[in-house]
């Protein structure tokens, strides 16, 4: 009965190759497409390689293809809202290059992989080749017969992060901070309505965070995702007072083999109150987007940090502000990590990091730099891309990718 109840809190709206405006991708243009359209794409002040490239036109004829200037047929993507999506090839700083979408005249892309989304067991899958990458908790665990204690079920996170070897970089339901799960948003220090709430510790038993519902996702060649919302409630007088509604755009790109063995989605973060009062944050040392790495790197020598200033001690990486921070350790087949990218727009970036001397995680916690509220007429947004590889962490790539993350290049559309 209590698993069902837990059922009915979220609807599977829809799965579909859809999404709206994303701001992962460059800027937009808009224009309707009589004839074929030439897309030229300019570098900036960057090298770019494998860059993802979004345009919104009025029109995208299905049967139409997109071919790069050596005339070579390109994997591309349609979404509902009327966006073309694909990666562009190597392109010098201070360079452009035109790609041309129009009727097909010559062979089919060349689509070596497809990211395939499924729904199993209360989780949103998403694979490749066979072979999960990531997983979305739609429904909080079951953890009947497991002797933890309810209070830490808990859904709207992401777990597994595989790699590209199919090595977890992640945990759920560590048994030395059970509250942990895989790639997760909280807030720890909180006031709402005057009342001390947290919804990161949920032993606490005063807030948690519960999965609303799945709005839509979707599956392509270029990338697949998803849209869900979740909420955040206070549980301090004894009945579920919703405080935040918190929605997640994820998009996972395809791996290319130009990504150096990397693969990487982004995760945009909206949070609103739910009309009921604004929320507090008091400054604190931790709280905010989140990462939990695999138990057996727990210790203060099995997991190895790294940030983008070259910081690899954990204790002098805590409270520092950078632009990304990777997270790695050993695996069946000897290294793997993920590194958490922020980008220049999020509030207070770069933001702060909280790295814990032992434990394998870290997050990005805004509160440290002083107190903030999130008011009823406002919204908290935060925007990171999350890179997941094996080896060791790569700054090269991390920098390369971060770049086209933080600085995209600028796009234009041609009637020629």
């Amino acid at each position: 009965m209590e698993e069902t109840a837990h059922r009915s809190r979220w609807i599977l709206r829809v799965l579909t190759a859809s999404l709206g405006a994303f701001c992962g991708f460059s800027s937009a243009a808009e224009l309707a497409p009589p004839e074929p359209l030439s897309i030229r794409v300019h570098a900036g002040d960057h090298d770019r390689m494998a860059t993802p490239i979004s345009i919104e036109i009025k029109e995208c004829p299905a049967k139409w293809v997109l071919t790069d200037p050596q005339g070579t047929v390109v994997p591309h993507q349609l979404t509902d809202d009327n966006r073309i999506e694909f990666r562009i090839g190597h392109l010098e700083k201070g360079d452009s290059s035109i790609y041309t979408y129009g009727p097909r005249t010559g062979g089919s892309p060349g689509i070596d992989l497809n990211f395939i989304t499924h729904y199993d067991e209360d989780v949103l899958r998403f694979s490749i080749d066979g072979s999960d990458l990531f997983a979305y908790r739609i429904v909080p665990q079951n953890l009947s017969g497991t002797g933890i204690d309810p209070l830490y079920r808990r859904a709207g996170y992401i777990h597994p992060l595989n790699t590209l070897k199919g090595n977890p970089v992640t945990d759920e339901l560590p048994p030395d901070h059970l509250h942990q799960n895989g790639v997760f948003s909280a807030w720890t220090r909180t006031v709402f309505d005057g009342r001390k709430v947290d919804f990161w510790n949920l032993k606490r038993g005063t807030g948690r965070v519960d999965v609303l519902y799945l709005d839509h996702a979707w599956e392509g060649p270029v990338d697949a995702g998803f849209v869900a919302r979740s909420q955040f409630t206070d549980l301090t007088t004894g009945e579920s007072i919703p405080v935040l509604i918190e929605t997640w755009t994820v998009r996972a790109y395809t791996p290319d083999k130009r990504d150096n063995g990397v693969w990487f989605l982004d995760l945009n973060l909206n949070q609103v109150t739910a009309g009921n009062g604004s929320l507090e944050l008091p400054e604190y040392k931790y709280g905010g987007f989140a990462v939990r790495g695999r138990r057996d790197w727990l210790g203060d020598e099995n997991a190895r940090f790294l940030t983008a200033d070259g910081v690899r001690d954990r204790v002098k990486a805590n409270a520092t502000r950078s632009r990304w921070c990777a997270i790695s350790g050993t695996v069946s087949e000897g290294t793997a990590g993920l590194a958490i990218l922020d980008h220049p727009s999020n509030f207070r970036s770069p933001q702060p990091l909280r790295v814990h001397p032992t434990m394998p995680y870290f997050c990005y916690a805004p509160p440290q730099l002083g107190s903030f509220t999130i008011a009823v007429d406002q919204a908290y947004h935060a925007f990171y891309r999350i890179v997941v590889f094996d080896g060791e962490p790569d700054p090269e790539v991390i920098d390369r990718i971060w770049i086209d993350f933080a600085h995209p290049p600028r796009i234009e559309v041609v009637v020629e």
